[in-house]
């Protein structure tokens, strides 16, 4: 019959306490500042992609073969129509154009007449498709 014997080691000294608090705080806090700075990345994505645009004066969307950034849509039998009108082409549409270089389709300003109107919308509709 064999016989084992079981020693006990010394014990080694574990971190001190204040080096654990500290190195535990560190890492929350740092885990915090990340969060909120992928939020703040989501929450201005946009105003990051036009100030990345506007420092290396690289713009991906010069190559991508569609002719309009956006459709600008409203209503224009409203009873509103007149302030949805003046809002679209005086206040939205210079600013998007303008400040943010938006290529804009506005129905009333960019689509020849001569069609239909429903087959006029699709057929610009399917330009930001393909």
């Amino acid at each position: 019959m064999r016989l084992f014997e079981l020693k006990l080691k010394d014990k080694s000294q574990d971190i001190s306490k204040k080096v654990f608090t500290t190195s535990i705080i560190a890492s929350i806090i740092c885990s915090i500042l990340i969060v909120f700075l992928i939020c703040l990345c989501i929450m201005f994505r946009i105003q990051i992609v036009l100030l990345y645009r506007s420092l290396t004066g690289v713009d991906e969307t010069i190559g991508d073969g569609k002719e309009y950034d956006a459709y600008l849509s409203f209503e224009s039998s409203s009873s509103c129509e007149a302030d949805e009108r003046h809002f679209a082409f005086q206040t939205l549409a210079p600013i998007l154009e303008n400040s943010f270089g938006y290529k804009l389709c506005i129905f009333e300003r960019d689509v020849v007449p001569g069609g239909g109107k429903n087959k006029l919308a699709l057929s610009v509709l399917y330009t930001f498709i393909t």
